[in-house]
């Protein structure tokens, strides 16, 4: 049998499939959020008051922000990871003599750690956005939205396709953890007992 026949079709039930499906679009998400958190980036004039100087040639780019750059190494952290999970779902037959029930019992661990990881960096950019959209009377901070309008806009792309890949690894976690409730096998300590 050719290996292609092989891949996750033989032996697969349909949450499997599912979930394989879930961990290519949350890849494809977090891969999109990141990309377009890279090459966001907006050069404008405008006026600022505080040197009297008149016009500023103001450029506003993601890496000014740290919230900005964590979530760029979060988005690109999760699509590795989920890229590795399906590289090794796909191949998991060469891999299964090493395997020794190791590799079901680290992916839940690593997906939760990359909802975590993830997840700060969604709470940090979604706070910059709405610090530049209505800004902080109470501490001076003036919105920036209304002058860098595609900037804030790709932010907010960025962030939405984050949190769409972010819900899919939730599911995806969810959908991990449940599959080693398995029936525990005599000597088998990874497994959870029902």
């Amino acid at each position: 049998m050719a290996v292609e026949n092989e891949l996750i079709t033989e032996d697969a039930n349909p949450r499997d499939r599912k979930v394989f499906i879930m961990r290519i679009a949350s890849c494809l998400a977090t891969a999109i959020a990141a990309l377009v958190m890279g090459v966001n980036k907006q050069t404008k004039t405008v006026e600022i008051g505080i040197d009297g100087n008149g016009p500023t040639r103001t450029t506003l780019k993601f890496q000014d922000q740290s919230a900005l750059v964590f979530f760029l190494i979060s988005c690109v952290g999760a699509s590795m990871h989920n890229l590795t999970i399906i590289l090794t779902d796909v191949y998991r037959k060469r891999f299964k003599p090493y395997d020794k029930g190791r590799y079901s019992a680290m992916t839940p661990i690593l997906d939760m750690m990359n909802v975590a990881g993830v997840s700060a960096a969604n709470a940090g950019a979604t706070l910059m956005v709405v610090l530049a959209t209505d800004g902080n009377s109470h501490l001076g901070w003036n919105k920036i939205c209304d002058k860098f309008g595609k900037y804030c806009s790709y932010n907010i792309v960025a962030i939405a396709a984050s949190y769409i890949g972010l819900t899919l690894l939730q599911v995806i976690t969810v959908f991990s953890i449940l599959k080693l409730r398995t029936k525990p096998k005599p000597n088998d300590i990874l497994a959870i007992p029902p």
